[in-house]
Formats: C-alpha cells, structure tokens, sequence
C-alpha cells in the first residue's frame, strides 16, 4: 500500500503502534494524505504555531493533548533557548543549484523524480506579466477566494471535505489555515484495485480506508 507523501514513514509507524504519535511538516498533503491512507489523524495546525508544523495520531483527543503540550513546551526558556541547525552538506545556493543535484545524486532517482517543476521555476521571471498575474492569482486564493471568506460568508465554523481533494489542501496552504484529516470509511468491496504508475504499490484496493 502507498502510504503517500513526505511523512508516510512517520504515518505508517503511528498507524502500527510503533509510535505513539509522530510528527512530520505539510505544505500541501505531506501529512493529511499519509494519515488518512494509514488510517490515522492528521492535523497541520495554523502556520507556525508550533515548530514542528503538525502531527499524526490514532485519536483526536491524543491530537489535542500533544498540541497542548508542545505548545506548553514552547513557551519555557530552556525551548526558547534551544537552537535549531539547518545541515547543507552539499552547498546547496540556488535553484539550479537543486536541479543539478537532483540530476547526478542516484539516490534522489532521476529521472523517474521528475524536475520539471522546478526547472519551470527557474527560468520564470519575477517581472514578467504572466508572473505578477499568477501571484495576484495566488494571494487571491489566500484571502477573499478561498477558505476564510467561504468560513466567514456563510457562516462556517468548519469545512468538511475529502483529504484525496488536492482543492482542499492547496486552499489550505495558501492561507495558512490548520487542516485535519481523519479516516471515515472504507473503499467497498468490489472497488478497483489501481497501483501507482510510477513504483507499483497500490494506491487503492477493497476493505482499505
């Protein structure tokens, strides 16, 4: 089973008791994905309000007894005291500087990880209309087009979708808003078993959440 994204290792140890919980860091569906395919909770907080950016439990209540505690944590001197070191053994400046490692490094397995992406990145011009028109674009689904003015027009206390909604996730991003994902069922017996194109786990099979 694939497990999905960057925090699938810490999703899959939770989800068989390895772990009591784990924490992992989501931009978009690093956490939420994984702890819903493992069957577990997931919850990205609002940006920044813990430094670990979000954890993975069985349960909503260990959920919430971990952010208090960190968040306790956070607040004594001996954490406020504590020193966080960035390791960039490689020498890693700039964008290209990415793409050229990911290229030559056999462990990041290029090309089946592709850098399209991010050569796209690297050849776009800030100056650019295009560019300006896609950040106008952006900072409008991070305000008045997405979660807050849907939450505050209709008078919203939560949003409820499906985690496997990329929609959700990216809105969520954008405005920094928390996001919690928690398993609500299983595929049905019969459903269609579909494997990953690129390694060949299964994505989706019967009985699983």
């Amino acid at each position: 089973m694939k497990a999905s994204e960057s925090s699938k290792g810490s999703a899959i140890s939770t989800s068989l008791g390895l772990a009591f919980a784990s924490f992992g860091t989501e931009t978009i569906s690093s956490i939420v994905s994984p702890a819903e395919k493992s069957a577990i909770i997931g919850f990205k907080p609002t940006i920044e309000l813990i430094l670990s950016e979000g954890i993975m439990t069985r349960t909503v209540r260990d959920a919430a007894d971990i952010m208090h505690e960190v968040l306790h944590a956070q607040k004594s001197s001996d954490w406020a005291s504590t020193k966080f070191e960035v390791s960039n053994a490689r020498r890693l400046k700039s964008l290209k500087d990415v793409i050229d490692f990911t290229k030559s490094y056999e462990a990041e397995e290029y090309p089946a990880r592709d850098v399209e992406g991010l050569e796209r990145a690297d050849k776009s011009d800030p100056e650019s209309k295009l560019y300006k028109d896609m950040l106008a674009k952006e900072e409008y689904f991070a305000g008045e087009g997405g979660i807050a003015d849907a939450i505050e027009g209709l008078d919203l206390p939560v949003l409820v979708m499906r985690t496997t909604s990329m929609t959700m996730s990216m809105l969520a991003a954008k405005a920094s808003s928390p996001v919690m994902s928690a398993p609500l069922g299983y595929y049905p017996p019969g459903t269609k078993i579909v494997h990953d194109t690129k390694n060949g786990l299964v994505n989706v099979v019967p009985s699983i959440r």
